[in-house]
């Protein structure tokens, strides 16, 4: 397949979950177009991938399905409304090619826009490396959340702990404030 990197990756303790929009199929000298979403969920992932950033990639496509319960959440229906269809596992991202090195926004009628959301995605990604290396995991985790957006960074015990307290909202609004008068520093 040849694929877009839709969103941001969303990072998470054991996985990285990457948002991709396949473009065209190859196989047996063939080649089909597509405009669908698949949510690629990679174990090791060890390259930077980025908005807009163009990739090969072989997948097996399962489709996404919820547990279907009465009045549960609906897995199925929230991913479909946000293009997603398919879903995809790989152990790493080794066998992905990056097709472009620079998200391919050259073509797209709000370049600047995309330009300035790669910068931001870049520098969140790059931050999240950094606090990775220097700190505890449990630290950083929680520091990730707070300033940078990454909440499934924090394990689901913390998170579990938090709401009980009643004090997840209060995170979230001051690592937001946080994360603005970093910004604004920076």
């Amino acid at each position: 397949f040849l694929a877009e990197m839709a969103a941001s990756p969303d990072p998470q303790p054991n996985k990285t979950r990457l948002p991709l929009r396949l473009l065209r199929a190859y196989g047996q000298g063939n080649s089909m177009p597509l405009d669908t979403g698949v949510v690629l969920t990679v174990r090791d992932c060890r390259q930077l991938w980025l908005p807009g950033q163009l990739l090969l990639a072989r997948l097996q496509l399962k489709r996404i399905h919820g547990f279907h319960n009465p009045g549960s959440y609906d897995y199925e229906r929230a991913q479909a409304e946000r293009g997603f269809f398919a879903s995809a596992f790989l152990q790493d991202d080794r066998t992905l090619i990056p097709v472009s090195s620079v998200p391919s926004s050259h073509h797209r009628p709000h370049h600047h826009g995309i330009a300035l959301t790669t910068a931001l995605d870049r520098f969140r990604l790059d931050a999240l490396v950094w606090l990775k290396a220097r700190l505890p995991a449990d630290t950083a985790a929680i520091y990730a959340a707070l300033l940078l957006g990454f909440q499934n960074q924090v394990p689901r015990d913390v998170q579990e702990h938090w709401n009980r307290a009643g004090v997840t909202h209060i995170l979230s609004i001051s690592g937001q404030h946080l994360g603005m008068v970093a910004m604004a520093a920076f």
